[in-house]
């Protein structure tokens, strides 16, 4: 797609400094592929002050599951991190009423609101998102007892398939990193949809759900994000692992300058999907597909550009 120099429109701009709202999208309005058809009652919104705003109060983080999937990259900050305040499942005999991360909730009738349809009420915290593709037969261990991993409630099964987490956090430029406009990819196995609120609150910036195996969804250039030195965005990333045992989310991003801009024409690899195609899953080695990427300016969105959601929060697995 080739666009002149004064016809590119981006929608997803700098100009506002948000806070961190609700957190929990209203999923009865989005379709079966994961879009988001409006916000309802839920999410980020955008709030206008007569006075300064007060600030999100800190989350307390009680006992966490920690770097859930072993990438060990942290950021340089204690307030770094994405968190996810539950964990959501379905039981394996229910695996076939999962198409998309959707499938996780339902509508509670008393209070018209979507629910999870079970959940475990533990956090996870992950310091960035580079989960390469790998084998998860594992499980989850919380900080309190790395030693045992989660089971099933009402079993002793290890929770290693049919599960999901929704992560929030603040997206900003980290000091080493230029100001400009930045386009997104997140290759994901299974489903995985990202969000993020410049102002006007939370948009999808990519919709990569369903069940399926390692597959790369990009940015549209309508919705490349213009990240300044003051940029302090909520984003929300959807994941959920479908049937055992490959695993993948990462999350990557390009700046782009104005010519780039004004002639843009998506990566070849943007929509791209086989298993083993960007990483090998046995040693999580990355492939030439991957590497093409990284010398075509991608990289990996470093952990300092995530911030844990609410004022001052700290990350209790550094």
């Amino acid at each position: 797609m080739k666009l002149g120099r004064n016809s590119v429109q981006v929608i997803l701009s700098a100009s506002l400094l948000t806070g961190c709202a609700g957190s929990n999208l209203d999923f009865n309005e989005r379709d079966l592929n994961g879009e988001d058809q409006n916000l309802g009652g839920g999410g980020f919104k955008e709030r206008t002050f007569a006075n300064p705003p007060t600030p999100t109060p800190t989350v307390i983080i009680k006992n966490p599951v920690c770097e859930s999937f072993d990438t060990g990259n942290q950021g340089s900050d204690a307030r770094n991190g994405l968190l996810s305040q539950e964990i959501v499942y379905v039981p394996a005999a229910q695996s076939g009423s999962i198409h998309n991360f959707a499938s996780f909730f339902e509508l509670d009738p008393m209070t018209n609101q979507s629910v999870p349809r079970y959940s475990i009420d533990r956090e996870v915290i992950i310091h960035r998102v580079d989960v390469f593709s790998r084998q998860f037969s594992q499980g989850f261990f919380s900080m309190s007892d790395p030693t045992m991993a989660l089971s099933i409630p009402g079993t002793d099964e290890t929770l290693n398939e049919w599960f999901g987490m929704q992560y929030s956090a603040n997206l900003r430029l980290p000091a080493d990193r230029d100001e400009g406009l930045y386009e997104f990819m997140l290759i994901a196995d299974d489903g995985s949809n990202l969000r993020i609120d410049t102002g006007s609150g939370l948009q999808t910036l990519i919709a990569n759900d369903g069940v399926h195996a390692e597959k790369a969804k990009c940015s549209a250039v309508e919705k490349i994000v213009e990240m300044k030195r003051d940029s302090n965005f909520p984003i929300q990333l959807d994941y959920f692992q479908g049937p055992r045992y490959h695993i993948a989310m990462t999350l990557l991003w390009r700046r782009l300058d104005n010519a780039e801009v004004a002639t843009h024409v998506a990566d070849v690899e943007c929509g791209k999907q086989a298993n083993d195609y960007f990483f090998d899953s046995h040693t999580s080695t990355p492939k030439a597909p991957f590497n093409g990427l990284l010398n075509r300016g991608w990289e990996v969105v470093p952990a300092d550009a995530f911030f844990l959601p609410g004022e001052d929060t700290t990350n209790p697995c550094l």
